[in-house]
């Protein structure tokens, strides 16, 4: 039996989407919220909840397929959920 261990990509692609929100966000497209904590402390907390989203979505949706794409997939998922959160957020 193959053991799969897709940790180490679904721990890489959570932090690039937290960094490509952090980005856009948080430093108004560069990088300058690096010099505040409560930006790491956040950015911390994002990184977290889209681990875990795709590591549920990689694991328990897509675990029974076993293809090259199943990260890929859950990370379009999870960026137009995150897309779909924001506008939301904003437009209250």
């Amino acid at each position: 039996m193959k053991k799969d261990n897709n940790y180490p990509l679904i721990v890489a692609t959570a932090l690039i989407l937290t960094l490509f929100l952090a980005f856009i966000d948080e430093g108004n497209y560069n990088f300058a919220w690096i010099n505040d904590l409560g930006s790491w402390i956040a950015m911390l907390i994002y990184t977290s909840f889209f681990f875990l989203i795709l590591f549920l979505i990689v694991k328990v949706i897509l675990g029974r397929f076993q293809t090259v794409g199943n990260l890929f997939l859950s990370a379009i998922f999870l960026v137009t959920l995150g897309m779909m959160i924001y506008t939301g957020i904003l437009n209250n």
